[in-house]
């Protein structure tokens, strides 16, 4: 991040990074869990919300492809991120 990796930026299926964190968690979950809290304590609030609310090509943003793909340590993740899903 530091060297100006933009992570609201897409793959040609329209997933960014956290898309991949997911994905990453069906085989790895602790590896995608402490990854995304770097994510959170890296990134400013408004660039993670957007992060987390961006959708693939299938309409999906992250914590809906968590649900799809049935990996519930990210879900809890994602849904415990401040000021986005989680307001206190």
């Amino acid at each position: 991040m530091e060297e100006g990796a933009d992570p609201a930026q897409r793959d040609t299926d329209g997933e960014n990074c956290v898309h991949h964190l997911v994905r990453a968690g069906e085989r790895w979950p602790g590896l995608a869990v402490d990854m995304f809290v770097f994510l959170q304590e890296t990134l400013s609030a408004d660039v993670l919300k957007k992060v987390l609310k961006q959708e693939n090509l299938q309409q999906r943003n992250p914590l809906d492809l968590c649900a799809k793909l049935g990996v519930p340590e990210m879900m809890l993740c994602i849904l415990n991120t401040p000021n986005v899903y989680k307001f206190r």
